[in-house]
């Protein structure tokens, strides 16, 4: 027969004393490794990658509450009239403001007068039209056949 390995010895001699904790451990009882890493995907000296959720990274978001105010101050705010809307909304600045500045005139605009204006494709105008200066600022756009081609126009304001 061989002679046992110190492991193996060390293990014998804690069977012996009825250790059974030790015995089934031997020396790692005594002298704990650290666990080793998983092989990564990542080749070496890259950082690792960002968890990532279904539409991009994810990102931990801090939100704080406000303290309610004191109950001086919502009464103070209750009793205060609101403020009265502002009569005219104000003109957007920009190319949808020169957009809106053209479509006022007496006459209306074409989309070639816009585009050269803004610079934009007719695309890009008609698409200013829809969204911006209709759905956006809720003007009425009027569009007509003439004999300069198609026209637009917003109405003129009505005084209140």
């Amino acid at each position: 027969m061989t002679k046992p390995s110190n492991t193996q010895a060390e293990i014998l001699a804690a069977a012996a004393q009825g250790d059974s904790k030790s015995a089934a451990a031997g020396r790692n009882a005594a002298t704990p490794k650290a666990p080793k890493e998983a092989p990564s995907a990542e080749p070496a000296g890259k950082p690792p990658a960002r968890p990532r959720g279904p539409t991009g990274p994810l990102v931990a978001v801090s939100i704080r509450r406000r303290a309610p105010a004191p109950a001086s101050d919502r009464a103070t705010a209750a009793a205060e009239p609101a403020a009265a809307p502002a009569s005219a909304p104000t003109l957007p600045k920009g190319k949808v403001g020169a957009l809106v500045d053209l479509l006022r005139q007496p006459g209306g605009t074409t989309v070639e007068a816009m585009m050269a204006a803004t610079g934009w494709q007719a695309h890009s105008v008609r698409g200013a039209l829809s969204g911006a200066i209709k759905k956006g600022l809720g003007l009425e756009v009027i569009s007509e056949k003439t004999e300069a081609g198609r026209t637009y126009r917003v109405p003129a304001e009505v005084p209140a």
